[in-house]
C-alpha cells in the first residue's frame, strides 16, 4: 500500500553491499505520519528521527539509499507525486555532503563501491551454487574471486565464471 524507505535502504545495505544495519532499539518509536507530523513530508520526519543520536547512527546509512527510491511507487511504476498530491523528493543527501538523486543516484554510489557490491554479489551467488552459507576460511578464496573480476574490470558471467572454477564451487 506504501512506500518505506527505510525498508528499501535496509535492503540494498543487506542484499547488495552486504552491510546490515543493527536492529533498532527497541525505546525508539516507529517514524510515523501522525498527530502534530500529519503536515511533514517524509524527508522531514526522517530528519527529525535522525535528531535522535542511537537512530542518527544508522538512519545516516541508511537513507540516503532509500529516499531515492520513493520516485518509485509501491509496485515500481515511476512516480512524481504521492497519493496525497504532495510532490516526491527523490533525493538524499549522506553525512559527508554527498548527494544521491534518485535511481540512477542509488546505482553511481553502488559502482563507487563496486568491490563491496562485487564481493556481496559474489558471496550470495556462491551461498545460492553451493547450497549453503559460506564459513570464514572461505574468505580469501571469496576475495580472490572479486578481484580477479574487478581487476579485469569484468561483468556479472565472469563472476559467474570465476565461482564455478573456484575450489569451494568444484569440492565438498
Amino acid at each position: 500500500v506504501d512506500t518505506s524507505p527505510v525498508k528499501r535502504g535496509v535492503w540494498i545495505l543487506e542484499n547488495l553491499l552486504d552491510m546490515p544495519p543493527p536492529p533498532a532499539p527497541d525505546d525508539v518509536p516507529a517514524i510515523e505520519q501522525s498527530g502534530e507530523n500529519k503536515a511533514k513530508s517524509l524527508i522531514e520526519l526522517l530528519a527529525h528521527h535522525r535528531e535522535n543520536q542511537s537512530c542518527a547512527k544508522c538512519h545516516d546509512k541508511i537513507d540516503p539509499l532509500g529516499v531515492p527510491l520513493e520516485g518509485f511507487d509501491p509496485i515500481g511504476r515511476m512516480r512524481t507525486q504521492y497519493e496525497n498530491k504532495a510532490k516526491v523528493v527523490a533525493v538524499a543527501q549522506k553525512r559527508d555532503g554527498q548527494k544521491i538523486n534518485g535511481a540512477q543516484g542509488v546505482k553511481d554510489y553502488l559502482m563507487e563501491n563496486k568491490e563491496r557490491f562485487y564481493r556481496c554479489l559474489a558471496k550470495k551467488l556462491m551461498e545460492f551454487a553451493i547450497g549453503r552459507d559460506l564459513e570464514y576460511f572461505h574468505e580469501d578464496e571469496l576475495a580472490q574471486i572479486v578481484n580477479r573480476t574487478v581487476s579485469q574490470g569484468a561483468g556479472f558471467k565472469a563472476l559467474v565464471q570465476e565461482i564455478a572454477a573456484s575450489k569451494i564451487f568444484r569440492s565438498r
